[in-house]
């Protein structure tokens, strides 16, 4: 397990801050934003549970 000061050092790694300026995208702020309207609201939560465990083979 790294310890603090090395997680702090990859964190801070010049390369990282490349790779996360190319995404173009900053922090969230707002979780909704994540929350995906897929599922039917009348389908039943075992019915959510059986599909995902179908998908997932």
């Amino acid at each position: 397990m790294e310890r603090p000061d090395e997680l702090r050092n990859s964190l801070e790694d010049p390369a990282l801050e490349e790779w996360l300026a190319r995404q173009g995208e900053g922090p969230i702020h707002n979780p909704t934003v994540l929350l995906e309207d897929s599922w039917p609201e009348d389908e039943l939560v075992d019915e959510l549970v059986a599909a995902l465990h179908d998908r997932r083979g």
